[in-house]
């Protein structure tokens, strides 16, 4: 029940948020709004480790998922009146939804005792297509979006499943030894997220062609946790990078390579999140907003010059990363994956 909560949330505070933005927000504002937009992703993304802290210092991911949800429904109002009102109440509350969410999805599943990655997937890979479809769509979705969610949340404080106790324990290894492998975890999660943003695009030149995208990258988020329970975290993750880089380098024009890219791509998330999950235990929230905050610089490295070539090399980077992590993790940090 949480978890399904969860999955339908994303994709409505994503599209809801999306959608305020292009139709009422960036519409009225006078220059365009493109600070608008900076300004909303870095408060929706940059901001989620100061969120994620907070609340794995509050631990009380129901309040704080309930207020979050209150604040896109209150930025989504303001949209029409306040526009940078209305961008801090979406960035912020899309930040709060994001930690307090995935934090008792992770809680529940991931540091369960099952330790799967499975449940990071399927959480995450709603707001892809969540996000796509309210920006491609933004005054269709705006208006169904809005009373979705206002339903959804009347749903969810009516029928709330059980709390999800805090049972988590500290990792024995020194925190010197989980440093580096998470930095090279975050330089992956960089690279991935600059991939839609700076590989080859060709399926932009066409609506069906996006929407489609959009399917293949929540099936990529939701279907990585999936094939690493079962084949392998380390293994998934370092094929994945190895496949999606040799697609994204050669992939070109080719619609049909550069949509097998963005997909294969994006079975990395569910395992770089599960490693970081893994290797800070006791940091669910701050972990998962870390993970969140780096894709904001990703994004960004599209306004680099030469930015093409810059992608490739650092994606080759990120191959060796994964690999060394893996060798870090094996030596000196002991059950982080399978």
């Amino acid at each position: 029940m949480l978890l399904a909560f969860a999955m339908v949330f994303h994709f409505l505070v994503d599209a809801l948020c999306g959608a305020s933005m292009l139709w009422v927000v960036v519409d009225d504002a006078p220059d365009g709004g493109f600070w608008l937009i900076i300004a909303y992703d870095f408060l929706a993304f940059a901001t989620q480790v100061l969120t994620g802290w907070m609340a794995d210092r509050l631990k009380c991911d129901r309040w704080l998922w309930f207020l979050s949800i209150v604040m896109v429904l209150s930025g989504a109002g303001a949209a029409w009146y306040q526009p940078w009102l209305a961008t801090v109440l979406l960035g912020l509350g899309n930040s709060l939804f994001h930690v307090s969410a995935g934090r008792e999805v992770i809680r529940r599943h991931t540091l369960a005792a099952a330790k799967k990655a499975r449940e990071l997937g399927l959480f995450v890979g709603p707001g892809a297509l969540g996000i796509g479809l309210g920006c491609m769509f933004p005054m269709a979705m705006y208006i169904l979006t809005l009373g979705v969610t206002l339903f959804m949340l009347l749903c969810f404080v009516g029928h709330q499943p059980p709390e999800t106790a805090e049972t988590a324990t500290p990792s024995s290894e020194p925190a010197s030894h989980r440093v580096l492998p998470a930095f090279l975890m975050i330089f992956c999660v960089f690279c991935r997220a600059a991939s839609g943003f700076c590989g080859p695009s060709p399926w932009r030149s066409s609506t069906a062609l996006c929407i489609l995208c959009f399917l293949l990258v929540m099936g990529g988020k939701m279907a990585g946790g999936v094939i690493g329970d079962r084949w392998g975290h380390w293994q998934t993750g370092l094929a994945a990078l190895a496949l999606s880089w040799m697609l994204l380098v050669i992939g070109g024009k080719s619609i049909c390579l550069a949509l097998s890219a963005q997909f294969v791509a994006n079975l990395l998330m569910a395992i770089t999140l599960y490693v970081l999950v893994r290797l800070y235990p006791l940091s669910p929230g701050m972990m998962f907003g870390l993970a969140a905050a780096v894709l904001f610089p990703g994004c960004l490295m599209m306004f680099l010059p030469h930015h093409e070539t810059i992608f490739v090399i650092a994606y080759l980077f990120a191959n060796l990363s994964f690999g060394a992590t893996w060798w870090l993790c094996a030596k000196k940090v002991k059950g982080v994956c399978i």
